[in-house]
């Protein structure tokens, strides 16, 4: 039995180190504080954020080079938003809406992007990642 444990602390400690930081839950204001621009300078940051079912349309958000990386937009409403050179790598976008964004330079290296609308309006195909298919 005190092998068991041993293992078993072993294991929970191995997964523990391995694991990305849990997902900010959702703050309805937090996109809108990130989107007021830059901070000194410095482009916004949300990793691993959780923005699921947002809806961020019709806010002239700019998030220029905004650190997106693991972040889930999973059903968000994306409509219009700036994402220049947004770095967008691992991101969850499945079916977000993403028309008349300006995805222009952004890295989504790894996005996963089945049913997502994209910014022409189609609908990429079930499996896409990192590119709209």
């Amino acid at each position: 039995m005190r092998h068991l444990f041993h293992a078993t602390t072993v294991a929970l400690s191995l997964a523990c180190i391995v694991a990305p930081p849990p997902a900010m839950a959702y703050d309805p204001g937090f996109m809108l504080r990130l989107a007021d621009g830059p901070s000194h300078g410095t482009p916004p940051v949300c990793e691993f954020c959780d923005i699921s079912g947002a809806d961020l349309s019709n806010r002239h958000m700019d998030l220029t080079n905004a650190d997106l990386q693991h972040a889930i937009f999973f059903k968000a409403n994306l409509r219009g938003v700036i994402l220049r050179g947004a770095h967008l790598q691992e991101a969850d976008l499945n079916n977000a809406d993403l028309t008349g964004a300006d995805l222009s330079g952004a890295d989504l290296r790894g996005a996963q992007l089945s049913q997502t609308i994209w910014t022409d309006g189609h609908t990429c195909a079930w499996g896409s990642v990192g590119v709209c298919k």
